[in-house]
């Protein structure tokens, strides 16, 4: 096996040993589970797909402002996947739709009355549209949640 891919996979099961160890697995626990992983990836279970690059085409850029905080998700309802930008600057949040192919509608701006500093999208009210709140840290500190239409 290639030391690349022998050194990525032992950096994986050693983040992976210390995640089960903090969460009150014993040591001895972590060591067993630890030794089985190591015999599959050994054993040839496992595919060799740690060696593989990753490659991107050129970034495109989009106006949102002094985005702090981005988030995605269907805002819309249309299937394709969105962004929501908090600028905590102009205190503004900023959406981008998404065309369907990797590329971005021009952003529409809603002016907000605190800063967006945490974002987070969900459905928050079950009523099968995408809803947006955003947090505001220094004191005193808010949350805003602002209920989707589905458009």
């Amino acid at each position: 096996m290639d030391t690349k891919i022998k050194t990525e996979i032992r950096m994986q099961l050693n983040g992976w040993l210390d995640s089960v160890l903090r969460v009150g697995r014993s040591h001895q626990t972590c060591v067993r589970l630890s030794l089985s992983l190591l015999l599959i990836v050994s054993g040839g279970i496992v595919h060799v797909g740690l060696a593989q690059t990753l490659k991107f085409n050129s970034p495109l850029t989009y106006s949102a402002g002094q985005p702090y905080v981005v988030a995605s998700g269907d805002l819309n309802g249309d299937g394709k996947a969105d962004l929501v930008a908090g600028d905590l600057t102009n205190n503004d949040l900023v959406v981008l739709l998404g065309n369907g192919d990797g590329t971005l509608k021009p952003p529409a701006t809603y002016h907000q009355t605190s800063h967006p500093r945490f974002l987070v999208t969900s459905d928050f009210n079950r009523d099968g549209k995408l809803d947006v709140a955003f947090g505001d840290s220094p004191a005193p500190a808010s949350i805003n949640v602002l209920l989707g239409m589905g458009d």
